[in-house]
């Protein structure tokens, strides 16, 4: 009785602009649609989320069976800006659903030829095309085709462009999660990342992406390509290991041609418990050096030692616009190479930087 009067309340909250479930139990897809009202439109109007512009369920133990029927209720929430799902046991199979609500499919063929204008729209934002991709006489060119049957499923040219569901989000956080324990999961992640061209920051910290291995790895690096307002990324504790620099160039897709990076405006970057290695982080570091507003670096858990440190200063020079480059985890962590005194005697080879 006292969940359903807080409902009624709820549903005439007709203003409503943040909400806040998180650490409560919505285990049962049936709290969903009573929290948020059934997918149909006399309801959907009821659960008032037109006005919703952050949405934290963190730690609400979402899992699969209710993340496909909350997606029902995404195009409700046309203004949201804010998504957090973190620490709730997202798997593949519920991430590969969840995916298929928000993204926009297109009606009929998969691959239909896009519209000439819809591509120009597409080029004039710098989303991985160019002219010689622009539609003639009906035909595709052979880079839109591949791209048309890639692991983009049809690539939906709307959500590139966020006209889809969710078109208006800046910040998603899927910590904690168990997104990377499948080529499938990860896939469906990067379809899904696509669809948000507005995102700010990302948060894909924990979800175990070393699982899905180099093909995993390349699904999410080509999807962050496409994410050119991106200027906060967390890859954290995701065991990333040598394959770690591969998924974080963020090279333009040129399907097989090299090109200049597209993540331009990133200005933190978190990859910190990663086991990188002196080899991998000094890759990863002169990649930055192409990124004119990269202000934090956040390195510890990366089994830096104090020689890969001293060649990672001299490759810090480069790095005009880096104020904060973090080389110790917090106290009692297990596996630091680097003493305080060590980063005392570095920080003072960088006078403009602050090491931690």
């Amino acid at each position: 009785d006292s969940l359903t009067r807080w409902v009624d309340r709820f549903a005439k909250m007709s203003r409503l602009a943040y909400l806040d479930l998180s650490g409560n139990d919505l285990e049962n897809p049936s709290w969903v649609n009573y929290l948020f009202g059934e997918p149909t439109p006399g309801l959907q109007d009821r659960a008032n989320l037109k006005n919703l512009w952050e949405l934290d369920l963190r730690s609400t133990n979402f899992g699969f069976r209710c993340l496909s029927p909350f997606g029902e209720h995404i195009p409700g929430m046309s203004n949201l800006i804010t998504l957090r799902l973190d620490d709730n046991l997202i798997n593949d199979l519920g991430l590969v659903r969840f995916s298929e609500r928000v993204r926009q499919v297109p009606e009929g063929n998969s691959t239909s030829v896009p519209s000439p204008e819809l591509v120009k729209e597409l080029i004039s934002r710098r989303i991985g095309f160019t002219r010689d991709d622009i539609p003639v006489d009906g035909k595709m060119s052979r880079r839109m085709e591949q791209a048309m049957s890639s692991w983009l499923g049809g690539l939906e040219l709307n959500n590139l462009l966020g006209k889809g569901p969710l078109g208006t989000l800046q910040t998603l956080t899927l910590s904690k999660n168990l997104i990377g324990e499948s080529v499938n999961g990860v896939m469906a992640l990067s379809r899904m990342l696509v669809s948000f061209p507005k995102l700010k920051r990302l948060d894909l910290s924990g979800n175990r992406l070393a699982v899905s291995g180099i093909k995993g790895f390349n699904m999410v690096k080509e999807a962050l390509s496409m994410l050119q307002n991106l200027e906060h990324v967390d890859l954290s504790d995701n065991s990333l290991g040598s394959l770690g620099p591969t998924v974080l160039n963020f090279e333009i897709i040129a399907r097989g041609r090299s090109a200049p990076p597209t993540i331009t405006k990133l200005k933190v970057l978190d990859v910190h418990n990663n086991r990188l290695g002196n080899s991998g982080v000094l890759q990863l570091v002169r990649f930055l050096q192409s990124l004119e507003d990269i202000s934090t670096i956040i390195l510890w858990g990366n089994n830096l030692d104090y020689g890969g440190a001293k060649r990672l200063v001299d490759e810090l020079v480069n790095l005009s616009s880096v104020r904060l480059v973090h080389l110790r985890g917090p106290p009692g962590t297990e596996g630091e190479l680097l003493t305080e005194e060590q980063i005392t005697s570095l920080a003072s080879l960088v006078p403009g930087i602050i090491l931690k």
